[in-house]
């Protein structure tokens, strides 16, 4: 019966150590999972033939961006910034170098969402899908936690932009990480750097699963804000039934 007593608690001690020091969600990603992470994202976003380039010009102002096809009948998501006002020449550029004139179909303000439509054709690639928010956090706007998340991979995000030469090719790529969540408004920060984030206003942030966690709306320095997959999902919706009544 001692030997009996002695194996228990012994098993005890085991499985208390194994608890203790077993990694846990909130373990830092290593270097080699951080990169292997990005070697992932940078397929996904290759991949990804509905994220295009937007260029917007009038006589005196030139600006590029990024965007992100959300219907097959040509609709496309960016960041608004006012950019496409006053007759505006509008552009919207495919990964493979076609180019379509533009025009804008309506703004959401308050998300600082532009919804343009160009004549696509049928056979354009796959759309995106957007990522729930309840994955993240357990009540809308409040409760993200990194801790929360039960594989810290999930939370490392990459974003593909316009180039700021004017060339019009989505050839740059950032990775980060997602920090906190604000209603609406997940918040990102590229950590291992300060990025140049010029050109990528209105891009689409992707998680490894390959869903859009948001888009890109402003940058601080190595800070990145977005607009929460749900509420431009809601907005494009909204400003496509609208114009779909019009015509």
């Amino acid at each position: 019966m001692k030997w009996l007593g002695a194996a228990i608690f012994l098993g005890l001690v085991l499985l208390i150590l194994v608890l203790v020091l077993a990694p846990t969600s909130s373990s830092p990603l290593t270097a080699q999972d951080r990169l292997s992470a990005e070697h992932e994202l940078r397929k996904i976003l290759d991949a990804a033939d509905y994220i295009v380039s937007v260029y917007s010009a009038d006589e005196i102002v030139q600006e590029v961006q990024t965007g992100f096809v959300v219907d097959p009948q040509g609709y496309v998501i960016t960041a608004a910034h006012g950019r496409f006002r006053n007759g505006k020449r509008t552009e919207v550029v495919l990964k493979n170098g076609t180019h379509y004139l533009a025009r804008l179909v309506g703004e959401i303000q308050t998300l600082d969402i532009a919804l343009l439509f160009i004549e696509l054709p049928k056979s354009a690639s796959a759309l995106p899908v957007f990522a729930n928010p309840a994955s993240y956090i357990t009540k809308r706007g409040y409760g993200f936690s990194q801790e929360a998340i039960p594989n810290r991979r999930n939370l490392i995000v990459g974003v593909q932009c316009t180039s700021s030469d004017f060339s019009l090719e989505l050839n740059r790529m950032y990775f980060g990480e997602l920090q906190m969540w604000y209603d609406k408004e997940p918040v990102l920060s590229f950590t291992q750097m300060k990025q140049n984030m010029s050109g990528c206003s209105g891009a689409p942030a992707l998680t490894l699963s390959g869903t859009v966690i948001g888009m890109v709306r402003a940058s601080a320095g190595d800070v990145v804000f977005t607009v929460d997959a749900t509420a431009v999902k809601e907005a494009a919706t909204l400003l496509i039934e609208r114009d779909l009544k019009t015509k």
